[in-house]
């Protein structure tokens, strides 16, 4: 008999306490009971008060809805079966599924600005839904996760996007906002598409039984993965060659360091300090007589690896070798006797054996903690000494890195994580979807315009089926920074304008606010606050302006130059004020590029042709980290494209 039939009434648990429903949309509520139970919703507050009933289905579950409503809360829903469950402090407004890899998986924590949005996150209304990681082998109905309210204590470790689009519609729309958070880093496409929809458009069959074998033979597999990434840290990274430091006894109180003071929480490579290795960082903290043991301290994630000490007791460490270290957010017991009445020093040495080092997570996360819950916070002016400091280690080992083999990345497989994460969602009713993802999919680059397009008219379809909302639900994405990886990231980016040709969809260009060489650029705010341009305009129609970078709307090439005619929303601009525009090439008949000078004139640029024979096409921007300078008045960059020149 199915698990389901047997469970006591409940709610499928994607709705719960603090819930934003859309607004404006017929409203479905579902869940589990005894079969043949009658289930019964009471909504005093709604605009209208509902009473509504349903019955349990044989297979134990039960399916309600109700009218649309108006946006507003706090509102009170009762649902009665053999049980009572109750939800309170439950609004109506907007809701927007958030999903994708590891750029819209960045938190609010790890991203540029953090202290400052940490500060803006105080709207009562702005809610996010955060869906565990879980991948299925069938379209699974319940999902993993939990509303949470937007504030200082959560939004560390919420999807920084999404934050940042709700916090801009929250203030133009003064409604309510929730943030539906499901993304996982590393994903492709096909992993969060459904079984039925990758038929269309793969071998999925085929694709399936692969797995299968691969998965035949997963621990010989395994011992030889893990072979190779011992080989490559071995070639290309860093290594501790000792605590010297411990060795000196700067893990004692005593003398006080001279040499450097910065404000944690930060990480040392943002000030002037270029090079990774090992440094040293100290606060005093006074305590007095009262207070309770045993204690705890609370540092945040620590990127990469740390041995952190209390008046020269060593409380805990993450040493390297310690698996996805810089994920790990440290809360080491002080034992007893160590701590004392007065001064005591904590000390924590850092090493970084790649990309930046030092506390990764915003100010609230640093602190001590006593027996009685008592709290001296710590961040603020640190003392700073290096000890080992050795030439920063260039993105570019990145290349090199020894991707695990697929059978090793489970979260991987076609329909895994739309069975998991996305179908326990459905029927939600649903404004619309956000999305960046595709550095997974680089490779595969020529099949992600059909792949994607199915995802989104998948995802359309099952959404839109209560609301009837047909293929208009609005979906919005994000082209892929710049990175400095391989050419293919250019073609990924083609397929990606290319699925603009479906209705209801943006893009939003992301070359200007990229890092060449980190693959997860900081500044996710712009991200979402362009994500939001996008929404205000062509879905709620509030905002007015440019939203969009420029779009060639013609390409002339005539005795030696080309002229680009561009769309009126904006005039065109450079982000340096020059007239010189940077990223064109053009391409001679045998296919070779060549660099070509362009100016910028009004709202048309002319680009001298820097051969003699007949340009076969011309190109912008298309390189996996171009250096480039055309936007609009308005700051947002021009989109990449190619434009044939001969036929």
């Amino acid at each position: 008999m199915n698990d389901t039939v047997e469970r006591s009434f409940g709610l499928a648990e994607v709705f719960g306490d603090h819930m934003v429903l859309q607004r404006e949309k017929p409203l479905v509520f579902w869940g589990h009971g005894r079969p043949g139970d009658a289930v019964s919703l009471v909504w005093p507050t709604a605009e209208e008060p509902i009473s509504a009933e349903t019955q349990v289905a044989p297979d134990g579950c039960w399916r309600l809805t109700v009218a649309a409503q108006a946006a507003g809360g706090p509102h009170q829903l009762v649902f009665q079966a053999r049980e009572r469950v109750t939800l309170q402090d439950v609004w109506v407004g907007e809701v927007w599924l958030a999903s994708g890899q590891s750029n819209m998986e960045w938190t609010v924590a790890q991203s540029d600005f953090a202290d400052e949005e940490l500060k803006l996150a105080k709207e009562p209304r702005l809610r996010w839904l955060f869906v565990e990681r879980r991948h299925e082998s069938r379209p699974s109905r319940e999902a993993r996760c939990s509303w949470r309210l937007v504030n200082p204590d959560t939004v560390p470790r919420m999807t920084a996007i999404g934050f940042a689009f709700a916090r801009q519609l929250c203030a133009k729309l003064n409604v309510a906002v929730g943030i539906v958070d499901a993304s996982w880093g590393g994903t492709p496409v096909e992993a969060w598409t459904s079984a039925e929809a990758l038929a269309r458009v793969m071998d999925l069959e085929q694709e399936l039984r692969n797995w299968s074998q691969e998965e035949s033979d997963i621990d010989a597999v395994r011992r030889a993965y893990a072979a190779s990434l011992a080989t490559w840290e071995k070639l290309y990274l860093v290594r501790d060659e000792g605590n010297r430091g411990e060795a000196l006894g700067w893990h004692q109180s005593e003398p006080v360091w001279r040499e450097y003071t910065l404000n944690m929480p930060t990480l040392w490579q943002r000030h002037g300090m270029s090079f990774n290795g090992a440094v040293w960082f100290r606060r005093d903290v006074e305590l007095p007589p009262d207070w309770a043991m045993p204690s705890t301290l609370h540092l945040g994630r620590i990127d990469d690896f740390d041995h952190t000490y209390v008046n020269g007791v060593l409380v805990g460490a993450n040493p390297q070798g310690t698996p996805f270290s810089c994920e790990i957010a440290r809360s080491y017991s002080v034992p007893a006797g160590v701590l004392r009445p007065g001064r005591n020093s904590i000390s924590v040495r850092i090493f970084d054996h790649v990309g930046e080092g030092g506390f990764l997570d915003p100010a609230r996360s640093l602190f001590l903690e006593s027996a009685t819950g008592e709290r001296i916070e710590l961040a603020g002016p640190w003392q700073c000494r290096v000890e080992r400091e050795v030439p920063l280690v260039p993105g570019s080992v990145w290349q090199h890195y020894p991707r695990a083999p697929r059978v090793l990345r489970p979260q991987e497989r076609p329909a895994g994580l739309f069975n998991g994460m996305i179908a326990p969602l459905l029927p939600m009713s649903l404004r619309g979807f956000l999305w960046y993802q595709g550095e997974a999919n680089v490779a595969e680059h020529a099949t992600y315009f059909e792949r994607f397009c199915a995802l989104i008219r998948d995802w359309r379809s099952r959404f839109a089926a209560a609301a009837g909302d047909g293929d208009t639900l609005p979906f919005y994405f994000v082209q892929l920074a710049s990175f400095k990886a391989s050419p293919d990231w250019a073609y990924l980016r083609e397929a990606q304008a290319q699925a603009l040709e479906l209705p209801a969809t943006g893009m939003v260009v992301t070359l200007d606010i990229g890092n060449p060489d980190n693959i997860h650029p900081g500044n996710k705010r712009e991200v979402g606050r362009r994500l939001a341009l996008l929404a205000l305009n062509d879905t709620y129609g509030v905002v007015q302006g440019a939203v969009r970078g420029p779009v060639p709307t013609l390409v002339q090439a005539a005795h030696g130059v080309i002229r680009v005619t561009y769309g009126a929303q904006a005039p065109l601009s450079t982000s340096d004020g020059q007239v010189a525009v940077l990223g064109f090439e053009v391409a001679a008949p045998d296919g070779t590029r060549h660099p070509a000078s362009a100016r910028l004139e009004q709202n048309q640029i002319d680009i001298e042709v820097p051969f003699s024979d007949e340009p076969r096409e011309l190109l912008y921007a298309f390189r996996d980290a171009p250096e480039v300078n055309l936007t609009n008045t308005a700051g947002l960059p021009a989109e990449p494209f190619r434009w044939p020149l001969i036929v």
